[in-house]
């Protein structure tokens, strides 16, 4: 699923769809779930509980990255979510806020790469 034109909306703007705590990756994730057209995941506490609340009957979880997944970290205390814009051989790109390495709540979206050998990624991707 192309991610243009929703990167084109929210780069470099903190997105807080909730309301809630601030622009939160969750929060990114929720936004580009709505732009797609895709039906929300249900509530969480963080972001690696993404997993056992989204609905198997429409979306799917992946090993490999797809433009458009949700990328999800299931480790530390919340997690991690971010969405891929871009798939290359061994890495791909995404695009994040509250990430790992622009830390803290508030921050604005940005891109980023990643290794796909990282085996601790899921990959969710929606049915259309």
């Amino acid at each position: 699923m192309n991610t243009f034109e929703w990167e084109r909306k929210v780069w470099d703007k903190a997105v807080d769809f909730d309301n809630n705590y601030g622009s939160q990756c969750v929060d990114l994730a929720r936004d580009w779930l709505k732009f797609a057209g895709l039906k929300q995941f249900g509530p969480v506490n963080g972001a690696k509980d993404i997993i056992k609340n989204i609905d198997k009957n429409c979306f799917i979880i992946a090993k490999e990255p797809g433009e458009g997944d949700l990328a999800v970290w299931q480790t530390g205390t919340y997690g991690h979510v971010a969405v891929v814009t871009d798939v290359m051989k061994n890495t791909f790109f995404v695009m994040e806020q509250n990430g790992l390495a622009n830390g803290g709540t508030g921050t604005k979206a940005y891109y980023r790469r990643y290794s796909r050998n990282d085996r601790s990624i899921c990959f969710i991707r929606g049915k259309k």
